[in-house]
């Protein structure tokens, strides 16, 4: 929950979902003019600027929508608009991508028909979805050569490839191919649910061919209705998940989201959770979990790239591995693993995110990335290669320096050769291990352009396989431990020396003469001591993991209130309270005893404050029913209220508290008639939590009070109507079974706090 309460203006979309189709209310933002535009592919941070007309509060008729990010245009969407949502033909420009999209708009949604250009002159033509090239198109390359097949999530997929010479070329699911595979011809009933068979590798087949089948509906050719079932050919269930598009003959092609994706393991247990966007990318949190139920990765995505903490462990449930992710890649390259109980810090070299960098110089040099993730380069005749960069590594520690660079010995010509560089500083400090064409070891070292030999030369010989494949794989491996240096080739011991004085942090790879070959990998080992050990096993422990610190060491951000709508561990709180949360836990009293479980956000309404949660811990069994209803009808002004929450709960303590009062207005600030103005005295904490009427119903969620330096007010407070969550009860993923509102709790208000307390649980939060 935020520090201060902002109440927010907003208008009443709860019944979009009924009146526009497939249509997300959660998804309207206010632009900076005032007029509420709908945008499925909202990334945290947007801010809207509508060149139009407003109509009954909605963007109306032509005009551009710009999207901003700190006063920044990053896009804008060009088109005609009506109630907020782009309809038929639009134009979006993505000023970061650098792309110009003309495409058709259904309900806000991009989907069907349209071009895209990029600033090198890329240009498409074919279906487009959700801002990506997916399904059939063509793709002309501003070099001149042409893709025309499928396209997948933005990439080419199936087809072919016409080069500048014409020579034409065939692309199964992005692998080169002699011919690609004939399809049968599927075309289901639609409207109806139909069963489909698939083999182990996800290819349409026969019944008695099949290791998995699917239960689908669809609504129209490759567009699924509702959720989807797959299942172990013994019954089992396998996944479910949603998807706005299913390919009829490539089960890769499916376009995931938005909603939540479950997969099983064949004994039951889930195998993983993860929710899909709009736009077909992973978001939010990622589970995954061994065969026995224990989890066996943790780590969260946004808009499809990893970010913050990753987690994995053994089917023990004993952590063996942690990284950090920014933007998709691993904070300083590194991720963490324990050996024998000591942590290890291992770096591994990202080429195709540094490719810029590992290429050389020259202009006639060809490079690329390979399949294996290798950095290969081709030289012409007296090509050179010398590439290196700075590894931080702990020189106070034990570490590693490793390297694997491969060729083809009918490549290896005379004069040839390839190699590691090391310890450079510059180009007249350094140290590097060669091999020449005869499969002999060099090594030498330069200090102030001096170059000399610091061990003995070291013949090679090639291995059996290496013999019949002719492929040649150099592998150098270097330890730096306390008892001395050690130099590995291929596995073979080839130098050893006491102590290593010391030029610079710069590692790499090296090169000479006509010679293709791949740099494998670049990577470094820090072996950490039991002391620094058990300082990072202190540090997760405190800032990562928290599973053994009290409320405050663990550090939470915020608290705010809750309340369960069902026996299955659904609860409902404010959107405020859980804004931008990496970790949710949920604490209730139960008998006297205090509780803690994790949380996860179901579905959520930011423009009605609204956001409903699901325990997900395994162990949480609710022994008794809900003992209060929701009542979705409107109460009269006059009538008593009381509400229970965590105002202060920093300053007040974990106890829950009570506070009555009465309906004051049928309506919030500025007549919105989704509020009601009540005289129950709220504090920060009291936010999600339960408006109860006399008859023991929850009558409105507790939403804001108004802001007292603002408009000099005292005790005008405000509370969503109970109407407003049936709208998002009713777009949840699964089916909540709620109990509605009855004749009522005829107990005393002392017998229904009692009652009540075990299920108005505190939600505590982190950011």
């Amino acid at each position: 929950m935020k520090a201060k309460y902002f109440f927010i203006i907003a208008f009443f979309l709860g019944q979009l979902n009924f009146s526009f189709g497939q249509i997300d209310s959660t998804r309207f933002f206010k632009t900076k003019e005032g007029a509420l535009i709908y945008d499925p592919y909202y990334v945290v941070g947007t801010e809207y600027s509508w060149d139009g007309e407003t109509k009954n509060g909605y963007a109306e008729g032509e005009g551009t929508c710009r999207f901003l990010m700190e006063n920044e245009e990053i896009g804008s969407l060009t088109g005609m608009f009506s109630k907020g949502l782009a309809t038929g033909e639009c134009d979006f420009v993505d000023k970061l991508k650098e792309e110009e999209i003309k495409c058709n708009y259904t309900n806000g949604r991009m989907l069907g028909i349209g071009t895209l250009k990029t600033s090198y002159s890329d240009r498409y033509t074919g279906e487009l979805r959700d801002l990506t090239m997916h399904g059939v198109g063509k793709l002309v390359y501003s070099r001149g050569s042409v893709f025309e097949g499928t396209f997948r999530c933005g990439d080419y997929w199936t087809g072919t490839h016409l080069n500048l010479d014409d020579k034409k070329s065939f692309i199964y699911r992005q692998e080169n191919v002699d011919s690609i595979p004939r399809y049968s011809k599927y075309s289901p009933s639609l409207n109806q649910e139909v069963t489909e068979y698939f083999d182990e590798e996800w290819n349409r087949c026969r019944k008695n061919e099949a290791t998995y089948y699917r239960k689908i509906t669809y609504s129209k050719p490759n567009t699924p209705l509702g959720e989807i079932k797959e299942f172990y050919i013994s019954g089992h269930i396998f996944s479910k998940y949603f998807a706005s598009y299913i390919d009829y003959n490539d089960s890769y092609m499916s376009f995931y989201g938005p909603g939540p994706m479950t997969i099983y393991h064949e004994n039951g247990y889930v195998s993983s959770n993860q929710y899909y966007n709009y736009k077909g990318l992973p978001d939010g949190t990622y589970l995954s979990y061994h065969e026995n139920g224990k989890l066996e990765t943790k780590c969260y995505y946004s808009n499809g790239q990893l970010s913050d903490h990753r987690l994995d462990y053994n089917d023990k449930g004993v952590l063996t591995d942690y990284a950090y992710y920014e933007n998709g890649n691993i904070k300083d390259g590194k991720y963490f693993s324990i050996v024998e109980d000591l942590w290890v810090a291992n770096y591994i070299e990202d080429f195709e995110y540094h490719y810029d960098f590992w290429k050389p110089r020259e202009e006639n040099t060809y490079t690329q990335i390979t399949e294996s993730d290798g950095f290969f380069v081709a030289l012409p005749e007296e090509g050179i290669y010398f590439k290196t960069k700075e590894y931080s590594v702990d020189k106070e520690l034990q570490f590693q320096f490793i390297s694997q660079i491969s060729t083809l010995k009918k490549d290896f010509k005379k004069d040839a050769y390839v190699g590691f560089i090391f310890d450079y500083k510059n180009d007249d400090n350094y140290a590097y291990v060669y091999i020449d064409a005869k499969l002999k070891a060099h090594f030498t070292k330069y200090i102030n352009g001096k170059g000399y030999k610091f061990a003995d030369d070291f013949q090679l010989k090639l291995t059996p396989e290496e013999k019949k494949s002719g492929v040649l794989k150099f592998f150098f491996f270097i330890n730096f431990y306390y008892e001395g240096i050690t130099f590995y080739i291929n596995s073979q011991e080839v130098h050893f020396v006491k102590k290593w004085e010391w030029l610079g942090n710069e590692y790499g790879a090296m090169a000479y003469g006509n010679i293709a070959f791949e740099i494998d990998n670049i990577r470094t080992k820090e072996f950490y001591n039991p002391e620094t050990s058990q300082k990072f096993t202190e540090y997760l422990e405190k800032n990562v993991l928290n599973d053994d610190y009290s409320d405050e060491d663990a550090g939470y951000d915020g608290n705010g209130t809750g309340f369960f709508i069902s026996n299955d561990g659904y609860l409902v709180t404010n959107y405020h309270v859980v804004e931008d949360a990496k970790v949710i836990d949920v604490q209730l009293t139960v008998n006297g005893k205090i509780e803690k479980y994790s949380a996860d956000v179901v579905v959520s309404d930011k423009i009605n404050d609204l956001a409903i949660l699901k325990i997900t811990d395994k162990d949480f069994k609710m022994d008794k029913a809900v003992p209060f209803g929701l009542q979705f009808g409107s109460e009269d002004v006059g009538s008593e209220v009381f509400t229970m929450g965590y105002p202060l709960a920093n300053v007040m303590g974990n106890e829950i508290k009570f506070t009555d009062g009465k309906i004051s207005s049928k309506s919030g600030i500025n007549g919105d008639i989704r509020m009601y103005q009540i005289s129950t005295p709220i504090q920060p904490g009291n936010s999600g939590g339960p408006l109860f009427n006399a008859a023991g119903n929850v009558v409105g969620i507790v939403s804001a009070t108004l802001n007292k330096e603002n408009y000099d007010s005292e005790n005008v407070n405000y509370a969503l109507k109970s109407n407003i969550l049936k709208n998002l009860i009713d777009s949840a993923p699964e089916k909540i079974n709620i109990k509605e509102s009855s004749e009522g709790n005829k107990s005393a208000v002392s017998e229904k706090i009692k009652t009540y307390e075990s299920f108005i649980p505190m939600i505590l939060i982190k950011q």
